[in-house]
């Protein structure tokens, strides 16, 4: 028992210097990036919104291009993720192995930093959209003054929806799913061109924004999805056994 004891202690020790060193390496570039979408997306939504692109929120969403300024700040991300760790690899990798934590621990730990990132650019672009209907609202009142106007912006409006998807089971779904592979995709790129990586984003860019209901591209993508992130288990068990 206290053998056990021992060595979660140690592996925990372990993992919490593996997220220390991630977050030491990768916080500024992150908090960069997601400074400049935040005020990218402002400035498009404004400048739409009084250069009288639209009356409606929906045209005014789409004209300031959200969704594009999203889905590239999501790529950046995660060139963020795999470069970061790539770099502690090659610097660090002496250090990384001294750990008591095998190279499926290691693994593990990376992937839930990267989970844990990607959740927090999701939820930061959720607020900016919230932020965005209550801001049309204050603009134009008379156009845009139903009390359930969150509401409706996020069912009415496709890029809102499938950020946030309210009741459709399917692409909340879809969400988690991307989330999770890009986060372990993330964590097992180490050299060379990150193919399935560079595969995985431009199946979510294509593919992210698409029509309440779902349908045939959302079961796609999590098709995908579950594919990556079967072949990173089978590669990391290969691995390791």
């Amino acid at each position: 028992m206290t053998m056990t004891a021992g060595k979660w202690q140690r592996n925990a020790r372990g993992a919490a210097s593996i997220w220390a060193l991630l977050a030491r390496s990768s916080i500024y570039k992150l908090l960069a990036l997601a400074a400049v979408m935040a005020l990218g997306e402002a400035a498009l939504f404004y400048i739409s919104m009084r250069g009288g692109r639209g009356y409606e929120l929906t045209d005014v969403i789409n004209s300031s291009k959200i969704s594009t300024t999203f889905l590239a700040a999501l790529g950046l991300w995660l060139s963020a993720l795999a470069g970061t760790e790539r770099n502690i690899e090659e610097k660090s990798g002496n250090t990384i192995n001294r750990l008591t934590l095998s190279r499926r621990g290691i693994f593990w730990v990376k992937a839930v930093f990267n989970i844990g990132c990607l959740v927090i650019l999701f939820a930061l672009q959720i607020w900016i959209a919230i932020w965005m209907v209550g801001a049309f609202g204050r603009e134009r009142p008379e156009a845009y003054a139903s009390p359930q106007r969150l509401f409706l912006a996020f069912y009415r409006i496709e890029f809102l929806h499938c950020l946030l998807p309210l009741a459709e089971a399917g692409k909340w779904v879809r969400n988690v799913f991307l989330v999770l592979a890009l986060g372990m995709e993330a964590a097992a790129y180490v050299k060379g061109v990150p193919l399935t990586l560079l595969l995985l984003y431009f199946v979510t860019a294509g593919w992210f924004v698409g029509p309440v209901g779902g349908g045939l591209t959302d079961a796609l993508c999590i098709l995908v999805c579950v594919a990556v992130m079967v072949s990173n288990v089978w590669r990391l068990w290969k691995k390791d056994a």
